[in-house]
């Protein structure tokens, strides 16, 4: 009487015969699927970043080149011409830090209106509601700028919806200017980066646990102390996150200021779609082009580093 006995090849020993463990192949297929997969989802994104690069780099070329007299042309000669008239000039940084002042202020608002929103989207247990918040946050996203800025110009107008309500409740004697001044061109503004920074802090918000405040709120506390104590902290690096968004959106604003403000209100971007468009001063545009990424990358940093210095503080 013989006795069969039977060996289990280990993962990753060859066999006998010099083949692969079939547990082997499979994890060596997964690893090749993974990478694969891998690199065509980056794929989009490096192409992107890539389309971004040349971009600027070209923007960076042109920008220590300088525009032929008469010409539509930009020369041959690298020169510094150009940086030289924006820093020796007092209307191009008047415009500048009009524009960072006006996109500072426009965050500030944003801000105030989305923190209650977003609270009211994770905090609320009605599902009417959640609904009704998140249909207010996604209809300036499905709606587009242009619709959303010629709405608020027929609302903003001398005879528009809201001077009209005014006037008939008789608050004013006669309609408030909106439109052509930066008191329209910030409400609409605010009001397209609304939902940006609301849907930035619902993260932030989630992470809070509900049994923090109902802890506190059964320790004594009121409302108001459990939002400066405990609410208030917990997101406070969160709202780093949505002003630092919002800002970025606010400085590169192009379009409201153009329909809203009517030429009269200019911004940064206005400035160098009427250097290309209008003059064909492309040296210049770019000059103003890559002030305000520095602008930009300079906030991001500075945020950035403040957002680390209050989480180890407060985390």
């Amino acid at each position: 009487m013989s006795t069969k006995v039977t060996f289990e090849v280990e993962p990753g020993i060859k066999k006998a015969d010099g083949s692969k463990n079939n547990k082997d192949e499979a994890s060596h297929d997964f690893n090749t699927l993974t990478g694969r997969s891998l690199f065509f989802i980056l794929l989009p994104t490096l192409i992107l970043m890539l389309m971004f690069l040349l971009a600027y780099g070209s923007f960076i070329v042109t920008s220590f080149h300088e525009l032929v007299p008469g010409l539509s042309m930009v020369g041959d000669e690298w020169t510094l011409n150009s940086y030289k008239r924006f820093f020796t000039s007092t209307l191009y940084p008047s415009f500048l830090w009009e524009t960072i002042w006006r996109s500072a202020e426009i965050t500030l608002f944003a801000i105030i209106i989305a923190y209650p929103l977003a609270y009211g989207l994770v905090r609320t247990r009605s599902n009417f509601v959640r609904y009704t918040i998140m249909l207010v946050l996604l209809i300036p996203l499905l709606a587009g700028g242009i619709s959303i800025a010629y709405a608020w110009i027929i609302m903003l107008g001398n005879v528009g919806v809201i001077n009209s309500s005014l006037k008939y409740i008789g608050l004013i004697d006669r309609p408030i200017r909106f439109l052509y001044n930066w008191r329209g061109v910030v409400i609409s503004i605010v009001h397209y980066l609304i939902p940006f920074a609301a849907l930035s802090l619902v993260g932030p918000f989630q992470n809070v646990p509900r049994t923090l405040e109902e802890s506190a709120i059964n320790l004594g506390a009121s409302r108001i102390k459990v939002f400066i104590k405990v609410i208030f902290p917990l997101t406070i690096t969160g709202i780093i996150e949505a002003a630092c968004l919002t800002f970025a959106l606010a400085l590169s604003s192009f379009l409201f200021p153009l329909l809203l403000g009517g030429g009269r209100v200019k911004m940064i971007s206005n400035i160098i779609y009427e250097k290309i468009s209008v003059s064909y001063d492309l040296p210049f545009a770019a000059v103003l082009a890559i002030v305000l990424l520095f602008v930009s990358l300079s906030t991001v940093i500075g945020m950035t580093f403040l957002q680390r210095l209050l989480r180890r503080k407060y985390d």
